[in-house]
């Protein structure tokens, strides 16, 4: 059964059993606990709904999960060198997903980069741009 088949039986069955609201209050009218079970329940229903959408559009390709936050320093090897650059905005157009990085100091010019160089030429710590700047002695394309 795919996953979203999986996820929608659930839904389903938690909206029965939160259609179904008799369950969660006692007639003595001490019902707060169940007040915040009947709560948990619809958030519950709320957060796999959420998931079930973030599914479909991972299937469809639709999904794109960025490394790091806009703002973020990020370090981008260049010429032989470690460069700290902001990351500053994300597009997508048809040739794929770009990531626009600013250099430090700038007036707001932003360049774009392809999201694939992630792990590659740009990297999310020093640490990891040194150590790809080591392994890539003779590479030219570093």
């Amino acid at each position: 059964m795919p996953k979203n088949e999986k996820i929608n039986k659930v839904i389903d069955r938690l909206n029965d059993i939160a259609k179904d609201r008799q369950s969660f209050f006692r007639d003595d009218g001490d019902d707060e606990i169940f007040r915040e079970d009947y709560a948990a329940l619809c958030e519950a229903v709320e957060m796999l709904t959420r998931y079930k959408e973030l599914s479909k559009a991972e299937e469809e390709k639709r999904l794109v999960l960025l490394p790091c936050k806009p703002g973020s320093t990020i370090y981008e090897i260049e010429n032989g060198k470690i460069q700290p650059k902001s990351f500053a905005e994300l597009s997508v157009d048809e040739g794929g997903v770009n990531v626009f990085v600013a250099e430090p100091f700038c007036d707001g010019y932003c360049q774009g980069r392809n999201l694939l160089n992630f792990g590659k030429t740009i990297f999310l710590t020093y640490a990891e741009a040194e150590a790809a700047l080591k392994n890539s002695v003779g590479d030219c394309n570093v």
